[in-house]
Parts: structure tokens; C-alpha cells; sequence
């Protein structure tokens, strides 16, 4: 039987590829098509790739956000190279990772309605929800309500005039804020300090998001 979250899933994914289709900017439709095509190839072969990591690491194959930020810790290194010959790559480039935020949010939210394991450790705050007996942090509201405002906020930037710079802001902010809330999960480990998604946070930080800039001023220069 389909649970709620994957329900919510598909119904993001859905809306994603609608989304990327609609404001990405091809020199024809099929070319578009394929594009969307590739990076979900991309996506499943790093989600596979991640897995099998997660499954070494937490003794846990359905390790949902090793696998979503591996894929999107692969996918970012390689969208500049995707694009660095295609017209229009800021465009590209920030639409199809508005595109990842709205598949995000309808991931987060199916957490919050039918995952208890999507929370987080025991609090005392006074908004912390009751799971299994024990109060603890509402991570997936969390998430969801941050997602949802960022994604609302930088779409509105874009639709006025697409700019990598709304596309960085995106990874920028939403890797800072995973890596603070994974110290709140309660099913983390750590190797120094660290989880596998926040290794895959500093490394977009510090290779991807820098790449990035450069191949958009490459591709401004070759314009």
C-alpha cells in the first residue's frame, strides 16, 4: 500500500519537472526533455551510490537524507558542466534548483504527517510535539516551514530576473540551516563531528557553490 509521504513525493516530483520545464530555457522542447531525463538518472545512480554508503554507515538503506543530499551533493558539481555550453545558463541553473525546493518541501512534508523517525531528539521547548511518548523536536516542521519560505521568497526574485545569484542563495541558506538542524535528529552519527549530509553541506559550499560562480562568469565572457 502507498503511504501519505510517498504520495507527497511523487506529487513533488510532479511539480518539480512541470516547474523546470516551464521557466528553464532550451533551444528547443525536446532538448528540455532531456535535460529533465538526465538529471534523474543522475539523481537515482547517486541515491544508489549513497545507499549502499548509508547502509554501511547507519546499518540503514532508507537513509533518506544521506540519499537526497548525495544526489544533490552530485548533481550540483555537475550542472555547470551541463550547461557551460547551453544559452541562458543562469536561467538553467537557478530553475532547476528552485525545482529541488519544491520536490523538498512535499518530501518534508510527508515526514511531518507519517514519519515519526523524521524527528528529532528530546526537548523542552514549548512547541516540541509529542511522539511515541516523548517530546521532542518537530524537525520536519522545521524544515518545511523554512523550505516553504525560501522557496517563495527566491521565486518571486526570479520571476522578476532570473540570476545564479537567487540559485546560490538556495544552496547557500539551506545547507547552513540542514547542518545545524542535524545536530537535532536523533538518529545521527558522527565521524569528527560530523554527519555524512554535513560533509555533503561543506562540500557544496566550498567546491560546488564556487564552481558554479566561475562557470557563470566563463559563460558570461564567452557571450
Amino acid at each position: 500500500m502507498i503511504s501519505m509521504h510517498q504520495v507527497l513525493s511523487l506529487l513533488g516530483f510532479a511539480l518539480s519537472s512541470v516547474f523546470l520545464y516551464r521557466f528553464s530555457s532550451f533551444e528547443n522542447k525536446q532538448q528540455g526533455i532531456a535535460y529533465i531525463f538526465l538529471l534523474l538518472l543522475i539523481g537515482n545512480v547517486s541515491s544508489l551510490f549513497f545507499g549502499l554508503l548509508s547502509n554501511w554507515f547507519y546499518h540503514n538503506w532508507w537513509q533518506l537524507g544521506e540519499r537526497f543530499w548525495g544526489s544533490l551533493l552530485v548533481g550540483t558539481f555537475l550542472l555547470p558542466f551541463l550547461l557551460k555550453n547551453k544559452p541562458n545558463f543562469e536561467q538553467n541553473y537557478t530553475a532547476t534548483l528552485l525545482s529541488v525546493s519544491i520536490g523538498m518541501l512535499f518530501i518534508k512534508l510527508g515526514c511531518t504527517i507519517s514519519h515519526p523517525a523524521c524527528y528529532g531528539k528530546a526537548s523542552t521547548v514549548p512547541w516540541a510535539m509529542l511522539i511515541n511518548g516523548q517530546y521532542v523536536h518537530p524537525i520536519p516542521i522545521y524544515d518545511f516551514l523554512f523550505q516553504g519560505v525560501l522557496l517563495l521568497a527566491l521565486t518571486y526574485f526570479f520571476l522578476r530576473k532570473p540570476s545564479i545569484k537567487i540559485g546560490i542563495a538556495w544552496l547557500l541558506f539551506t545547507c547552513v540551516f540542514d547542518f545545524w538542524i542535524d545536530y537535532l535528529r536523533s538518529y545521527e552519527r558522527y565521524i569528527i563531528c560530523l554527519s555524512l549530509s554535513q560533509f555533503a553541506y561543506l562540500t557544496i559550499i566550498l567546491l560546488n557553490i564556487p564552481l558554479a560562480i566561475r562557470k557563470c562568469e566563463f559563460s558570461r565572457e564567452t557571450v
